[in-house]
């Protein structure tokens, strides 16, 4: 789980990045990002029900993004507005695959 402070929560900052944000998508996640003015990174993680219509299968794959971007990804980043995308394939993928992914994605985004 991620500090409250690199959380995007709120439906207005959401319904702002879908308007103004900037994608890039990769095998299994895509993101949406865009420049904040707060002094570090909040992201937030949306997994469809198109995805799995089980939530357990959902949260499992909300849990390893997450965990991904806390390790790895969260230092490195400095001021943006993400949210990460799952997109259909990422179902029973390890996590080793989905850090791959984010790491593609968000080099070609030119976050890290």
């Amino acid at each position: 789980m991620f500090a409250k402070t690199y959380r995007l929560r709120a439906k207005k900052d959401f319904d702002a990045l879908w308007k103004r944000g900037k994608s890039v998508h990769g095998q299994a996640l895509g993101i949406k990002y865009s420049l904040n003015n707060l002094g570090g990174p909040r992201i937030g993680v949306v997994v469809s029900t198109k995805i799995h219509k089980r939530s357990v299968q959902r949260n499992l794959i909300r849990r390893r993004i997450r965990e991904a971007l806390r390790r790895e990804y969260v230092p490195k980043i400095k001021n943006f507005d993400i949210v990460v995308i799952a997109k259909n394939n990422i179902v029973g993928q390890k996590y080793a695959k989905i850090s791959e992914d984010l790491g593609f994605v968000f080099k070609k985004a030119g976050l890290i």
